[in-house]
């Protein structure tokens, strides 16, 4: 999911759609949704990015914004939410995603790490790199590259490995379920009550 309002060279799906197609190809028997929202320039100028990668008969695009229940429908759909993200805030759809039970493949920096941990997830590891962001909306510091081909094997692992992809499933929707987020949100989290 991004929106090219956020940049989208920090929510970085040209690197979802390089590992699923490091991963899978063309095949028939994996498929990429890509949740995109954005001014018609900046979707164009992300369409020129990919290139024939939205061509691909197993790379689909939702742009229409979707209600609570289109996007329940959504996550329900999905049986891996992956985000190669450079930089993250706090990371909602993927917290969204674990609490659906959706197994999370995510960049392993940021502020995703609040809620996300090598036992409810798979960290992609990544190397820290000066930020590049050509909408300008970022111009300084540094922010994550993620390593394209660990996120890759991690596809195919979750694939072919259904007992992992319930472990992991179990772990995500716990670990979604036990946290309450203080507020303002800064990474501090306690266990729900029991």
């Amino acid at each position: 999911m991004a929106d090219g309002r956020s940049s989208w060279a920090r929510k970085n799906p040209a690197g979802a759609v390089a590992a699923f197609r490091a991963a899978f190809g063309e095949s028939f028997e994996a498929r990429l949704i890509l949740k995109l929202h954005g001014r018609p320039v900046e979707m164009r100028a992300l369409e020129a990015e990919l290139r024939g990668a939205l061509q691909a008969t197993n790379v689909f695009v939702v742009r229409d914004r979707l209600d609570e229940a289109g996007m329940q429908a959504l996550y329900r759909s999905a049986d891996v939410f992956l985000s190669l993200h450079r930089a993250e805030g706090y990371g909602l759809p993927m917290n969204e995603a674990m609490a659906q039970g959706v197994p999370v493949i995510a960049t392993g920096w940021s502020g995703n790490l609040a809620f996300m941990t090598d036992d409810d997830s798979i960290l992609v590891p990544y190397r820290l790199v000066p930020v590049r962001d050509a909408s300008g909306v970022y111009r300084a510091g540094t922010w994550a590259e993620p390593d394209i081909d660990a996120a890759a094997a991690a596809l195919r692992r979750l694939a072919t490995d259904p007992a992992l992809h319930a472990r992991l499933s179990a772990a995500a929707h716990r670990r979604a379920a036990s946290l309450v987020p203080s507020f303002p949100l800064g990474g501090y989290f306690s266990r729900a009550a029991e």
